[in-house]
């Protein structure tokens, strides 16, 4: 709503925008609108728009930050596509499991400190809040390397932030 309807284009503030790619997966096309969206939000003055490479930001978390973090009570199957399937129900799952089944105790708090209750319905929250911001930079840089359709390494985490620190 907020890039929708340009409540912050009212404040003349320069903004970067990063919008979720929903494919699911690598060799699925971005949707046309998508690209329109972001062939327009580039052309605007003052604004940078970016479609992930990944399906949405909890396919950015690092299967080591999972591991190491539940005490290697909860891991992800190889077969599950980490850049496209939908991790926060496969991470709901699993993690259900590993407190069922393994007895995994799992104090996952928010940006606050508060407390997450450890269940499937709080996944998208637990990878945001709590996984994601516990990930090592390497963690980090290593999720967000990707290759471009010339061939050329690249990594959009590091993209991002470098258009944040231009247009701050």
């Amino acid at each position: 709503d907020w890039i929708e309807r340009g409540y912050l284009d009212k404040l003349k503030l320069p903004q970067v925008i990063i919008r979720d790619s929903d494919r699911s997966a690598a060799a699925m096309p971005l949707d046309i609108k998508k690209q329109e969206w972001h062939r327009n939000i580039n052309s605007q003055p003052g604004k940078v728009a970016f479609i992930t490479q990944k399906r949405n930001m909890d396919n950015y978390v690092h299967i080591n930050a999972l591991v190491r973090l539940t005490g290697g009570k909860l891991t992800i199957p190889s077969s599950f596509d980490l850049d496209f399937h939908r991790m926060d129900n496969e991470f709901g799952d699993r993690l259900s499991d590993a407190i069922k089944n393994d007895g995994l105790i799992f104090n996952a708090t928010d940006l606050s400190g508060n407390h997450i209750r450890a269940r499937k319905e709080n996944a998208k929250h637990i990878l945001a809040a709590y996984i994601i911001r516990n990930m090592t930079a390497d963690e980090i840089k290593e999720r967000g390397a990707y290759t471009d359709a010339n061939g050329k390494s690249k990594n959009e985490i590091i993209e991002w932030i470098s258009a944040i620190q231009t247009h701050i």
